[in-house]
């Protein structure tokens, strides 16, 4: 029996270096989640009351998470680090982990498809494109909780190893639809927004590149923990992937929040430097308020200063320096100053 044990031990010994490693990772990721939240609730004191509700709801539900993971690396190399059996049984903090992981994901995955639902304005489009994303959602979460289940009632981790494919491999897989679709529509509907002013196009081009960079980052985070629980299962390696993927998607979300205040200096000052320090891509708490995208981001809460234009309409109060250096632009090309696109009937 005791031979056994040891074996068991020796095969199994990815665990611990896959958890240690995973830590490491999970500790750098809770440390950026902290700073985004703190420079969200420095630096934008006018956000709306479930704004802030969601961003610390997710700097909760990630201090949950980091707290799990500490206890799983404390069970495992300090409690029992002379104690051989200990690894033959699982600890409650690993689906403890993947359940707090599945719910940021999920939140963030909704909070994205909003702005979707807000950029599109079409109504069988809008439905459509917003009702795949959804189902795609509830079925990414539901396998996610189907994972959780799995875990809890496993009483070895060799049924961790040998049956893990049943729900933890779709669980990953069906997040990939879920990227490709919110970085895809975003692209589409943002390239399609495009106005032929200068600056105005200059930042939708780094939208773009933002929600692009965001899909890859995660989507390849799920593809190495589906490569990981198809080809080495016993390596334990996928829950060191797991262990950020719900990181990434909240510190996705905040910098996104926290890139207003740098988009709008750059577009407010030529050659400004920027104030921010989070890039990704952008905020959405105003979306539904004009039709032009670049308004529409919700610029128009920043800090940035406004610029004199001489002329004031029924809509100046919701316009920022953004709409006074696009005009510049025209008056420099000797255009009207009154735009359809800024001024909707």
């Amino acid at each position: 029996m005791l031979f056994y044990v040891y074996n068991y031990v020796a095969k199994y010994t990815w665990l611990v270096g896959s958890n240690l490693i995973g830590s490491w990772l999970s500790a750098s990721m809770y440390g950026l989640t902290s700073v985004q939240t703190y420079l969200f609730f420095n630096r934008h004191q006018g956000n709306s009351t479930s704004l802030k509700a969601l961003v610390l709801s997710l700097w909760v539900l990630d201090t949950a998470h980091a707290a799990v993971v500490c206890h799983i690396v404390y069970h495992y190399l300090i409690s029992n680090a002379f104690n051989p059996t200990a690894f033959l049984l699982p600890v409650w903090s690993l689906p403890a982990s993947v359940a707090i992981n599945a719910l940021v994901v999920a939140v963030c995955q909704l909070y994205f498809m909003s702005v979707v639902y807000k950029l599109c304005k079409k109504g069988w489009i809008r439905i459509s494109l917003t009702a795949f994303i959804m189902i795609s959602i509830i079925l990414h979460f539901g396998w996610g909780i189907a994972t959780v289940v799995f875990m809890a009632l496993q009483k070895t981790l060799a049924g961790y190893v040998t049956k893990q494919a049943i729900a933890f491999l779709p669980y990953t897989i069906t997040q990939l639809p879920v990227d490709f679709a919110l970085a895809g529509s975003l692209c589409i509907l943002l390239y399609k927004k495009r106005t032929g002013f200068r600056r105005t196009e200059t930042l939708i081009n780094t939208l773009i590149i933002y929600a692009v960079n965001r899909c890859i980052l995660t989507s390849a985070v799920a593809l190495v923990e589906a490569l990981a629980v198809g080809i080495a299962p016993s390596s334990f390696w996928f829950i060191a992937a797991e262990y950020i993927m719900g990181q990434l998607y909240a510190n996705s979300l905040l910098a996104t929040l926290n890139s207003r205040e740098s988009m709008s200096d750059h577009s407010s000052s030529r050659g400004a430097t920027s104030q921010s320090t989070a890039v990704n891509s952008f905020p959405l708490e105003n979306l539904h308020v004009h039709s032009h995208p670049v308004v529409a981001l919700g610029l128009e809460n920043s800090k940035a200063p406004r610029a004199e234009t001489g002329r004031k309409s029924r809509n100046s109060v919701s316009h920022d320096s953004i709409y006074d250096n696009d005009m510049s632009d025209r008056v420099e090309r000797g255009a009207k100053t009154r735009d359809p696109a800024y001024f909707p009937e």
